[in-house]
């Protein structure tokens, strides 16, 4: 706790937006620490006979989780075999014989023999007599108040002498893993965890506290419902994914895994900035192949959970068919060009063919071309960052406009934030207080509150006009980067600037100032035709105005709360630690927070730190 305190003191920065991000920088940081501490987790040695035992509450998904640990350690060539020695559960060794059956791993189990220990210890030594290099023992789920089932579980500890002792742990429990971690490690002595359930919904807060607790490291995650939904815990992807930030070394493993011609094209094609509108499609393929959604989808910088429909995977995965079903309807110019957004923003004419043939609407189209858009950019950007690397010299300067002005010192962060539309509110907030108007003053007082209307967004891009390179500012703004542009052209960027300045001109003075102009047109649709035919625009370009304010809208509203924060070391001691952590929770994006276990999450994280600091002065 001493360390996050240290590492946060608001009084000797300028108050602004960074503070939030200054916040969530540290916080991110001591997460890292809490998960990636230095123990080396345990390996199991081949050709030797060793015995790993589970354990984990129950429903925690531990039967399943012992078969996918076999199955993993079998496909890279080691002798493994299964022990049920849950005898509590009715129909456990039924679940274990037929998991088992279906990655043909030998398993061991008794219809008869009632005691656990008795089983445990027969089939520990049918196997090792067999010469098998990996003997995995399911026991019984257990709860933090069955006494009597911990005893069974330290008599089986005590009957094997296992190798390991892992403990499984459901990501979706949330806090309550804390307590649960704690009645496990006092009666036997746990080497390392696995988390379960982390298919692209569930929250990770709870592992945290398990991980603190247990001082275990984390050595495999399950991320879905197949044998093959389990990967090698790795720090820096799981908070990547956290974060939304992407991980584009996991979608690369997972689709050279599948060895198509189809994803060496691909390939090839991603290392020269390409991407077409086929190579979409057949990605899109690959992504129902590749189990969980939410994970696959999870790992696209840019993407994130938001594609996804919320808490639902058939609704998103027939967003995803519905995508396929209009590409089904383009032909092969459309599919193969080079930039297909490029092809349709420059013969519109093929929007309304497509939709047609896939009996969708105007805008559904549309929607496909934004989506492949995002993927494009992605790409291009990516292209070139190999050649950089081979230089083996480091970045001193970038140039980001035509003026002489547009020079920055090259900083590592900001630029892979901007190369994947984070954005850099920092700078953004530097531009803003440097032209120094009314209207900005009256901003930056609305955005402390967290307050965002349709006027103040206009506003602000009269100031996007005065601030230099179009490009490099809109490139600061989370969510936007350098999609909001047209491509290599200023003039066109500019022009969409003021196409969507006319359409708000059209806009009366209740739609310009209300709280939240989004949710006013929503509930009243009639506004967008009025606001249209006044603008002389497409219902479409009213629309994706809204869309425009609405990220701003939400950019604002997570940034609220800032000038309410004051001197935290000052402020911060146990009477007032609720206090403190209802404003640090709303500092941070709602998506970390949730994936933290929410503001509990959050408490009991700072407990740990508490505890941490503790240890370290000691």
């Amino acid at each position: 706790m001493l360390r996050l305190l240290q590492a946060i003191n608001l009084e000797e920065i300028a108050v602004g937006l960074n503070k939030r991000q200054l916040i969530l920088q540290v916080v991110i940081k001591e997460l890292i620490r809490l998960i990636d501490f230095e123990v080396k987790p345990w390996e199991p040695v081949k050709n030797k006979c060793n015995i790993v035992m589970f354990v984990g509450l129950q429903g925690s998904g531990k039967t399943t989780t012992c078969t996918k640990y076999a199955y993993y350690y079998m496909k890279h060539g080691w002798k493994t075999a299964l022990v049920c020695a849950d005898t509590f559960r009715a129909g456990a060794f039924d679940q274990l014989q037929q998991n088992a059956s279906k990655v043909r791993i030998p398993f061991y189990g008794s219809y008869t023999e009632s005691d656990p220990v008795v089983v445990a210890m027969n089939g520990v030594e049918i196997f090792r007599k067999e010469k098998f290099e990996l003997i995995i023992v399911d026991t019984s789920g257990r709860h933090a108040q069955e006494e009597s089932l911990f005893e069974e579980m330290l008599e089986i500890s005590n009957s094997i002498k296992p190798d390991n002792i892992i403990f499984v742990i459901d990501a979706s429990i949330g806090q309550a893993c804390e307590l649960h971690a704690q009645a496990f490690k006092s009666k036997v002595d746990i080497g390392s965890i696995i988390v379960t359930k982390l298919d692209g919904h569930a929250k990770g807060g709870g592992a945290l506290s398990a991980i603190a607790t247990t001082k275990s490291p984390i050595i495999f995650i399950g991320t879905g419902e197949y044998f093959d939904d389990f990967e090698v815990f790795k720090t820096k992807p799981f908070i990547d994914k956290l974060l939304g930030i992407g991980d584009i070394q996991g979608l690369y493993d997972k689709i050279i895994s599948l060895n198509s011609e189809h994803d060496k094209s691909f390939i090839i094609n991603a290392k020269d900035g390409q991407f077409t509108l086929r190579n979409m499609y057949e990605q899109f393929q690959n992504f129902m192949k590749m189990g969980s959604f939410g994970q696959v989808i999870s790992m696209i910088p840019g993407f994130g959970t938001e594609f996804m429909s919320k808490n639902d995977e058939q609704k998103s995965q027939a967003r995803l068919k519905k995508m396929m079903c209009i590409m089904d309807s383009m032909n092969d110019i459309e599919l193969d060009h080079i930039d297909g957004a490029k092809l349709f923003k420059s013969q519109p004419g093929r929007y309304t063919r497509v939709a047609n043939g896939a009996g969708v609407s105007l805008c559904d189209v549309k929607d496909l071309i934004v989506q492949y858009s995002q993927f494009y950019k992605m790409m291009e950007r990516m292209k070139g960052l190999s050649k950089i690397a081979a230089t083996k010299s480091p970045i001193i300067f970038i140039g980001t406009g035509e003026y002489f002005d547009n020079f920055e010192v090259f900083k590592t962060k900001l630029f892979i934030d901007k190369l994947l539309g984070i954005g850099d509110i920092q700078g953004l907030y530097d531009k803003i207080i440097s032209l120094n108007s009314e209207h900005d003053k009256s901003f930056i007082i609305n955005a402390k509150a967290g307050q965002f209307t349709l006027r103040n967004m206009y506003e602000q891009f009269q100031n996007f006009m005065k601030m230099g390179s179009l490009g490099q500012v809109i490139s600061m703004i989370p969510g936007f980067g350098t999609e909001f542009m047209s491509k290599n052209d200023e003039q066109k960027s500019q022009a969409r600037l003021k196409k969507m300045m006319c359409i708000m001109d059209s806009m009366n003075d209740i739609e310009l100032d209300h709280i939240d102009g989004a949710k006013l047109f929503k509930s009243q649709p009639g506004r967008y035709t009025r606001v249209a035919n006044g603008a002389g625009v497409s219902l479409c370009d009213v629309k994706d105005l809204i869309v425009q304010y609405s990220q701003f809208y939400k950019m604002m509203e997570r940034m609220k709360g800032l000038s309410k924060f004051g001197n935290m070391q000052r402020n911060i001691n146990s009477i007032n630690m609720q206090r403190i952590t209802s404003q640090m929770s709303e500092l941070i994006d709602p998506g970390v927070l949730s994936h933290m276990g929410g503001t509990s999450g959050l408490s009991s994280m700072i407990r740990q730190l508490q505890q941490s600091s503790r240890t370290d002065r000691s």
